[in-house]
C-alpha cells in the first residue's frame, strides 16, 4: 500500500475488521501503527471506565436517589406528553381531504339537459360549410318550395 490509511481504515484495523493491505502496512508503518494504538489506547481506557462505572452502579443501594422513581415517572409523562403534543401538531398541519360544500358543487344536470346543452355548444361552434344544405324542390306549378 503506497498511501497512508484513512481514519476510517485505521478504525476498521482497531475494530478487527482492515483488509490486510491496510493491516502491512500498519506493521510497516511507524506513524500510523502510532496512530492505531493511540486510537486502541483510548477505547481500552473508555472501556474500562465503563465497565468501572458500571460496578458501581450496581453497589449502590437503590435508596441512593431518593428521587430516583419520581424522575422517571415525570421523564415519562415528558415522554407522553411529547408524543400527544406531536401528534396534535401533526394532525394540525397535515392537509385534510374533506368534501365541497354544497353550496360549492355544482347542482346535478340530468342526462337530456346536457345532451341538448353539448348539440347546442356543437351547433354553435360549426362553420357554415358544415350546416345542413336545405333541399330545393319544385312543387306542380313551377316554383321551388325549400324543405
Amino acid at each position: 500500500m503506497n498511501d497512508h490509511p484513512t481514519s476510517r481504515q485505521i478504525d476498521e484495523f482497531v475494530a478487527g475488521a482492515a483488509s490486510p493491505a491496510v493491516a502491512g502496512h500498519l506493521r510497516e508503518c511507524p506513524g500510523c501503527r502510532a496512530e492505531a494504538e493511540r486510537l486502541s489506547h483510548s477505547l481500552a481506557i473508555f472501556r474500562q471506565s465503563v465497565h468501572q462505572w458500571s460496578l458501581a452502579q450496581e453497589r449502590l443501594p437503590s435508596q441512593s436517589y431518593p428521587g430516583q422513581s419520581h424522575r422517571r415517572i415525570t421523564l415519562r409523562r415528558l415522554g407522553w406528553t411529547a408524543a400527544l403534543a406531536a401528534c396534535l401538531i401533526a394532525g394540525l398541519t397535515l392537509p385534510r381531504h374533506r368534501d365541497a360544500a354544497p353550496a360549492d358543487r355544482p347542482r346535478p344536470v340530468s342526462d337530456a339537459e346536457l345532451l341538448v346543452r353539448v348539440d347546442r355548444e356543437l351547433s354553435e361552434l360549426a362553420p357554415a360549410s358544415l350546416e345542413p344544405v336545405a333541399l330545393q324542390t319544385t312543387d306542380g306549378n313551377g316554383s321551388e318550395v325549400r324543405k
